[in-house]
């Protein structure tokens, strides 16, 4: 590698008065300057790099195009030893060379070339950084050298130990011994120090001689990168970009695996060749190649998605990128590429017609009816086309009338235990969030955009359909009428289906998230084991307690002991004689401990709020005194931290459940009220701990805020702070009057 900071300047002192005197090194200083030119941060990674860079060199420098060999195995002249082994095909060591060269510090051939890595003479002497010898064999005109190289005691020594004729062609081994443990660490820098080197037969290293890597004009690609950023690459070499030194490039925004592509000489590198030099100009010089990198990237997904003329085209392209990667050839992808270039899908149909090519074209759209276990199921279900087509969820498109006997073939015979059905022909099924995906305002947009839109989304709808098959089209084998004729039970006198209740299937009310924080009842058909369930509470009702049925799950959502059931008319008796089950009504009526425990735990939310939120987050506790700390402790292990938030509750049950809960104040426990207006009092007190209560999780146990919150909540503690403060608003006033 070229150097021009390497030619001299200012060699020799001179002055009108005085000789000219030459800088040397002070006599037996030798080891001292070994020392200093011998650091390395990672000594494991520098030499791996140094000899590795060597040996290619050499193949340069020879015009040899053989692989180099690394590996990681027994040594050649200890058998017990497991060394780091490079071996080049290239020049091999002259006598001479070794004597002029690579016995010299800062002494290289390599100075006036770009195409050789090397410049500063540090390269061969990098393993004595790791270790005190390493071994080193070269075959040059015929002759076989082997030399052991050393520490030595003022300066690295070079001993040669034999020397051999040999038929063979030129080549050069470097041994470096592995200390006890380092194996694995070895392996990891061969990886991470390596990986842009493609022409290397690996033997033991970890490290698959299999690899790839891919060239841009501007950047390289190599699958399974050791680093997950953007990057460097210098000719072959990894670096990875110190983002502290270019503060305007924010690392989070370059989680794309690429090395922005260098070649040997672009960019300045510290003596040690450890790191980039960060210049002004080479600053300028990555900033400008990223730039490079994103055009190219840009111009390739472009290229790749350019050709969308079919909105099953469309669904596909938006399917197989939408992990936001980058097909480089076939087969061989980018991935995370969306934070560098705009990925979006680019429909050519609705491309230059006044509104924008939809980025997200797969809204949300509502399934009425989903199937479990051959039992339907009433609860709404929201779901979006795009998780829908990309899943491959099991849908079936209906024509609006189900029938049970199909439900349970399709479960059994199709081995499909969950599916859902949506109705086809039906304008109103796809719903939503298109004016979004298009960039315009649903309530400013005009007759056009709205056409545009409205052919988009039945263009979208009409795909479902035929990418879907059709439920009516399922035929329930006589077989399978057989088998169920055979399985059904006998009435009992009561009219019930069943004899026993060990597996029996009933529509559960479940409190369930409908939107962003907002939740609502909603019943499910599931079958529940009520023979080994006798620590719950079954509330159930029928069809016309549909409300009371639901102000009951609302009232318990957080309850582990209530389960809240619809069951038919004819199968009340059945649950009329069981010890664990009562009737909504008169559960809503009751004063059982669940509705106890919840109703108190709405009081405490709606009249404490403040303290709530400190008990709630529960991270300033420590802080308090112990009989403070055990009062809260009493109120989490209660349920205070588990009450239903008046927020979350979906708009059309709100108002009855305020009103339910107001109307059951008799519920309240003030044994525990009492217990909060305990800690109130406390809280009210050290009104600090409210703020504090935001950022606790930070503060660090020797730190001084620790220590005064310590000294904050203690009896008879006082405020010095608001005592200054007191006391010059106090001098204030006087000097005012």
């Amino acid at each position: 590698m070229k150097l021009d900071v390497l030619t001299p300047k200012n060699t020799v002192i001179k002055s009108d008065d005085f000789d000219s005197i030459e800088y040397t090194i002070a006599e037996g200083q030798g080891k001292l300057l070994f020392n200093i030119l011998s650091q390395y941060s990672n000594p494991i990674g520098s030499l791996i790099r140094e000899v590795t860079t060597n040996a290619f060199d050499s193949h340069i420098e020879a015009g040899i195009k053989k692989p180099v060999d690394v590996a990681i195995k027994g040594g050649t002249f200890t058998k017990n030893d497991t060394v780091f082994s490079v071996t080049d095909y290239g020049v091999g060591l002259s006598p001479e060379r070794v004597k002029t060269i690579y016995s010299k510090f800062l002494a290289s051939t390599k100075r006036d070339s770009n195409e050789q890595h090397g410049a500063f003479g540090l390269g061969s002497k990098s393993p004595l950084s790791y270790c005190d010898m390493f071994y080193v064999t070269t075959v040059h005109d015929g002759v076989k050298y082997t030399y052991i190289i050393s520490k030595g005691q003022q300066a690295p020594e070079i001993d040669l130990v034999s020397r051999d004729f040999v038929d063979m062609s030129n080549r050069t081994t470097i041994e470096v011994p592995i200390k006890s443990g380092d194996k694995e660490q070895f392996k990891t820098e061969i990886r991470r120090q390596l990986q842009y080197f493609d022409n290397i037969d690996y033997e033991n290293c970890g490290y698959p001689n299999t690899y790839k890597i891919y060239r841009g004009d501007n950047f390289m690609y190599r699958p399974g990168s050791e680093d997950g950023y953007v990057h460097i690459v210098l000719g072959k070499v990894y670096y990875p970009i110190d983002f502290n030194a270019i503060p305007d490039m924010r690392k989070w925004w370059l989680d794309t695996p690429i090395a922005l592509r260098f070649d040997i000489g672009d960019l300045p590198v510290v003596w040690n060749r450890e790191n980039i030099e960060y210049t002004s100009e080479a600053v300028s010089a990555i900033k400008n190649k990223l730039e490079l990198a994103k055009k190219e990237l840009q111009e390739l997904w472009d290229e790749r998605n350019n050709d969308i003329k079919s909105m099953e085209d469309y669904v596909n392209a938006c399917i197989d990128h939408q992990d936001g990667s980058v097909e480089i050839i076939d087969g061989v992808r980018i991935p995370n590429v969306k934070n560098l270039i705009d990925t979006s899908i680019k429909y050519s149909k609705y491309k230059n017609r006044g509104v924008n090519t939809p980025a997200d074209p797969f809204f949300d759209y509502t399934v009425k009816k989903k199937v479990s276990n051959g039992l339907m199921d009433a609860s709404i279900v929201r779901m979006s086309v795009f998780n829908t087509i990309k899943n491959k969820k099991p849908i079936y498109i209906y024509e609006g009338k189900a029938k049970s006997i199909r439900n349970k073939f399709i479960d059994r015979m199709m081995n499909m235990p969950t599916f859902y059905l949506v109705e086809g022909n039906k304008e109103d099924v796809i719903e939503g969030s298109t004016y979004y995906s298009f960039g315009v305002d649903r309530f400013s947009a005009t007759d056009k955009e709205k056409a545009i839109i409205n052919e988009f989304r039945k263009e979208v709808h009409d795909y479902m359909e035929s990418a879907f098959p059709i439920y009516e089209n399922i035929t329930v084998t006589d077989e399978f009428r057989e088998i169920l004729k055979s399985e059904r039970k006998k009435p009992t006198k009561s009219g019930a289906a069943i004899e026993e209740l060990t597996d029996f299937a009933v529509k559960l009310c479940k409190v369930t998230e409908v939107a962003t924080s907002e939740y609502k009842p909603a019943f499910s058909r599931e079958r529940i084991d009520f023979e080994n369930s006798t620590n719950v509470t079954y509330v159930y009702g029928t069809n016309d307690d549909t409300k009371a049925l639901e102000m009951a799950a609302l009232v318990t959502m957080r309850s582990e002991y209530i389960k809240v059931i619809k069951v038919a008319v004819n199968k009340i008796p059945v649950f009329e004689g069981m010890d664990n089950t009562i009737e909504v009504n008169e559960f809503l009526k009751s004063n059982h401990k669940e509705l106890i425990k919840n109703i108190t735990s709405e009081y405490i939310l709606d009249n404490y709020q403040t303290t709530y939120g400190i008990i709630r987050k529960n991270v300033v506790t420590e802080y308090l005194p112990k009989e403070i700390q055990s009062d809260i402790k009493f109120l989490i292990d209660y349920g205070i931290k588990r009450p239903i938030y008046n927020g979350i509750i979906n708009y059309i049950y709100r108002d009855h459940f305020t009103q339910y809960k107001n109307s059951r104040k008799d519920l309240i426990d003030h044994s525990v009220v009492n217990v909060i207006k305990e800690v109130e009092t406390f809280i009210n007190r050290h009104l600090l701990l409210e703020f504090v209560n935001l950022s606790a999780n930070y503060i660090k146990k020797d730190s001084s805020l620790h220590v005064g919150l310590q000294q904050y909540v203690k009896p008879n503690h006082i405020n010095v702070y608001l005592l200054n403060r007191l006391y010059n608003f106090k001098n204030k006033e006087d000097n005012n009057e």
